[in-house]
């Protein structure tokens, strides 16, 4: 008795976007980057007369900002091309986002900690107390730290974004 061949699995490949979809993609991209670096621009200074509450708020709110402007970039770098068509440029500024958005994620994780684990001291006897406190100094310390590299890490992104912008990374023929 005979067994038939398996045939090998083969995937699809995704249809290769048509120019005006490409277009439209890239636009939207460039609208959240240039959402992004006014986000960058308004960043709360960290010793400015605004409460801890609402600085946290807008840099969780320029995480959000870098989230989608890094999953907008990623379609386009990943899509497949129309033939003919040039690679667009972008996994510098990639690289960045997803900098930018991991150290704002763990500055949100310790956010969301430290409000969890300060709601938990009230319910705690004394002595658990000094312990709960001693995480939260420590779970400060990591926000203070993270915020400090999200600033640092805020010029880059926006210089990157910027020249992604002006250098016309839009989807060209090539010839």
């Amino acid at each position: 008795m005979e067994v038939a061949a398996e045939e090998p699995e083969t995937r699809s490949r995704p249809p290769i976007p048509g120019p005006e979809l490409s277009k439209i993609a890239h636009e939207r991209c460039a609208r959240t980057l240039l959402r992004l670096i006014s986000g960058l621009d308004g960043l709360p200074v960290a010793d400015a007369a605004l409460t801890e509450r609402a600085r946290l708020g807008a840099l969780h709110a320029l995480r959000l900002a870098a989230k989608k402007a890094r999953y907008r970039l990623e379609w386009l770098l990943e899509a497949p091309r129309q033939p003919g068509t040039r690679r667009i440029k972008g996994r510098k500024l990639h690289r960045r986002l997803v900098a930018l958005q991991k150290v704002l994620g763990a500055l949100q994780d310790v956010v969301v900690a430290r409000r969890w684990i300060e709601a938990l001291t009230a319910s705690t006897p004394p002595r658990g107390q000094a312990a709960l406190r001693r995480v939260v100094h420590v779970l400060n310390q990591r926000a203070v730290a993270a915020e400090a590299e999200a600033r640092a890490l805020a010029p880059k992104v926006r210089r990157r974004a910027l020249r992604w912008l002006t250098l016309g990374a839009a989807p060209s023929q090539d010839g």
